[in-house]
Formats: structure tokens, C-alpha cells, sequence
């Protein structure tokens, strides 16, 4: 291989990430989806798959077969979730990194509806992944329909 001098052998400045799949989206990146059906009974240690899509700017970025947003971009970014439970259930929730626990939400009560959202700030690398996962159910729960969704975006 030619020295990077020589002028012969060009070298990138580009990841080997950047190289593989291009260059980062220039533009704005963000998505929104919710759950279209309810989902009874939803185990623990499941993933949220919200399969109805509103937003996708910059993407596809989110993947409804397996529920993880993938990072097209290093940043810094904002992600929001929002779980309803109608069947006077709990379920708790979790937004995880690249399989790391990274906020929580709770939801559920014995006599009514609930909904319950949280929002993350999330540095992130080309690459990473993030999710909203079940981690616990109690009393048998459904997640309910168009109050379930999950959105996020580049901030900086």
C-alpha cells in the first residue's frame, strides 16, 4: 500500500462505519410510531414493535420487525415513549442502549386506564441501538392502542 503522501492511495477521513454504509444523513433526523392493535398480555423481557409510522425524517431509522431505532448519526438525541394499559394491569418499561438500561417508566392500575410517558437525552454513536423494552407485567395487562408510541430525534 502506498504511503499517504504519495498522493496515489487517497486516504478517508471517514469511519470505517461511514465507510460501510456512506456518508451520515446531512439533514434532520427524527420518527414517531405508535402501536395500531393492542397487544394482550405481553411478556416480560419483551420489545415494544410500534408498527403504525407518523414520522421517519432521515430514515428509515426505526425498524418495526424488531423495534429498535438505529443511530445514522453521532449525536446528541431525544427520545420520548408513552405506554397505555387498559386492562387494569402494570407494566413497566425501560429505554435501553445497545442492551443497556438507560430510563424507566411505570404504568398500571387496578381500577382505571393509565397512561404514563418518560423522555431520555441519549448521546449516541453511528450504529447504536435503542429500544423500549418490557421488563415486568403484573395482573395481565394489554398495551394499549395509539396510547403506546415511541419517538425520538436528533437534537445536536
Amino acid at each position: 500500500m502506498e504511503s499517504p503522501t504519495t498522493g496515489d492511495l487517497a486516504l478517508s477521513n471517514h469511519t470505517r462505519d461511514t465507510r460501510a454504509v456512506g456518508p451520515p444523513p446531512a439533514g434532520p433526523i427524527a420518527f414517531y410510531y405508535y402501536l395500531h392493535d393492542p397487544n394482550r398480555r405481553p411478556s416480560h423481557d419483551y420489545t415494544i414493535r410500534f408498527d403504525h409510522k407518523i414520522t421517519d425524517v432521515g430514515g428509515p431509522n426505526y425498524d418495526t420487525g424488531s423495534g429498535d431505532f438505529t443511530c445514522p448519526k453521532a449525536g446528541l438525541y431525544v427520545f420520548s415513549w408513552s405506554i397505555g394499559e387498559v386492562d387494569h394491569g402494570h407494566i413497566y418499561t425501560e429505554l435501553e442502549k445497545n442492551g443497556e438500561t438507560m430510563a424507566w417508566a411505570i404504568t398500571g392500575d387496578t381500577t382505571y386506564a393509565t397512561s404514563t410517558s418518560n423522555t431520555a437525552i441519549l448521546h449516541l454513536d453511528s450504529g447504536d441501538k435503542v429500544r423500549v423494552k418490557i421488563s415486568y407485567t403484573g395482573n395481565y395487562p394489554t398495551l394499549w392502542e395509539k396510547f403506546s408510541s415511541f419517538s425520538g430525534f436528533l437534537l445536536v
